[in-house]
């Protein structure tokens, strides 16, 4: 029987010689990957539980070949018995009467075996095995170029997934590094063109220092690379004031609302209390909403 290959995997093209592709699970059991094609041919439902999926210290000849990466030829069933007496009741119930069993090995490693049931005792000569050897080769390379093409679409997902992230960050992170810088730019400019009270002084110094650390933060934020590339924030945690977040994001965007003359009048509730959350980036949503 012929061998296809389908979403990665290796599968009988027919079912004229019983062909079954298993393959090494992670856990160390073996997964059979022609399941449909098996039920297909009328296997009972018990044969193919049993089959589906198995340890590789099993006492069958997929198991061993894998185990001893040497392929295994029964030309007959009284050669099955002998070697698999544990099998005897199983293989009553396919009607095959000769078996081989593959190991594929890709660059020194075993991913896997192909086993050929047949329905008639079969004399594997030189040729056949040379002939059965030389499908599993080709087996073994396919599902090798199979898992690198897999491999490959998930690496390339994976860096056009962490591209996008980081554009979208820094699309974000343009935005805020400007946010906060205004205040800044603006108290300064104020601060050297006109005469303020103590107390006005006071609260200006205070609004660019508060500024200038949530723009080195966020400086910060932009130098850590792997944060961005999966998307992570860090937050500093512990009680805020709600009141005192919403006034000082206030006061950053208050100067860019008196310049378009945009008045904001605030009514705050007297019962909102603290809150567990990051205050730096509570301000951040709080202007952003602003």
């Amino acid at each position: 029987g012929g061998v296809t290959l389908r979403k990665g995997k290796i599968q009988p093209a027919n079912a004229s010689q019983n062909g079954c592709m298993e393959c090494e699970g992670l856990n160390g059991n073996f997964v059979c990957m022609s399941h449909k094609v098996v039920q297909a041919i009328g296997y009972p439902q018990s044969l193919i539980d049993t089959w589906a999926n198995y340890p590789i210290t099993a006492s069958n000849q997929v198991a061993e070949t894998v185990r001893t990466r040497a392929p295994i030829f029964l030309e007959n069933l009284a050669a099955m018995i002998a070697k698999y007496p544990n099998l005897a009741d199983g293989v009553a119930l396919t009607g095959n009467n000769s078996w081989a069993a593959i190991p594929l090995i890709v660059e020194g490693k075993v991913i896997g075996a192909l086993g050929l049931n047949f329905a008639t005792a079969q004399i594997f000569n030189e040729e056949y095995r040379g002939f059965i050897l030389t499908l599993g080769e080709l087996c073994a390379q396919a599902i090798a170029r199979a898992q690198l093409y897999e491999a490959e679409k998930i690496a390339r997902a994976q860096a056009e997934t962490a591209n996008r992230i980081k554009d979208e960050f820094l699309a974000v992170l343009s935005h805020e590094l400007r946010t906060p810088l205004n205040p800044i730019l603006g108290w300064a400019k104020l601060l050297r063109t006109r005469n303020f009270d103590e107390t006005t002084k006071i609260r200006a110094l205070e609004t660019i220092e508060r500024n200038a650390k949530l723009q080195t933060q966020l400086i910060g934020d932009l130098l850590d690379v792997s944060r961005i590339l999966q998307g992570k924030v860090r937050l500093n945690l512990y009680a805020v004031d709600l009141k005192v977040a919403i006034a000082a994001a206030l006061e950053t965007v208050r100067l860019a609302a008196e310049a378009k003359s945009i008045e904001i009048q605030t009514i705050l509730s007297n019962d909102i209390g603290k809150v567990l959350g990051d205050s730096d980036r509570l301000q951040q949503v709080m202007w952003n909403l602003l």
